[in-house]
């Protein structure tokens, strides 16, 4: 990710990508091959597209992803399957998932960030109150 606090075209396009090639396949690779070592990661594409056509995109191919996990209806024991992560070894499906999830928080308060700072004039005086501003806890009163 840039050191900006908003999303480029190409990460969002690399995003896009992951989600196409990675997201379920990784998910299946720990219920099919459990214990053996993941496959190296895979190149990705970048993608000139525009931004509504990248997050259309997105939103079907994570749709279909989330479908598919659900029909595999999962038992809380298949949740601790295992499989060997390159660089972090063996890792449980639990773990990939909640990474997951925490990875998409991050850019979700991320968007929040780039959405609050276009406030940033118009607070007028509250800005320092307002870390979301300011990326820095709130001034004690």
């Amino acid at each position: 990710m840039s050191q900006e606090s908003y999303w480029t075209l190409d990460e969002l396009s690399r995003a896009l990508q992951a989600e196409r090639q990675a997201a379920a396949q990784r998910y299946r690779l720990h219920v099919a091959v459990a214990g053996k070592p993941a496959s190296p990661r895979m190149l990705v594409a970048k993608a000139l597209r525009s931004l509504a056509s990248l997050l259309d995109e997105f939103d079907a191919l994570r749709t279909a992803n989330l479908a598919e996990m659900r029909s595999w209806r999962l038992s809380r024991d298949q949740f601790d399957l295992t499989g060997v992560h390159p660089t972090f070894g063996r890792v449980t499906l639990r773990e990939l998932l909640a990474a997951w999830v925490v990875h998409d928080l991050g850019h979700i308060a991320q968007t929040a960030r780039v959405m609050a700072k276009q406030y940033r004039d118009a607070v007028g005086p509250w800005v320092p109150f307002m870390p979301v501003l300011t990326d820095h806890e709130v001034p004690r009163s």
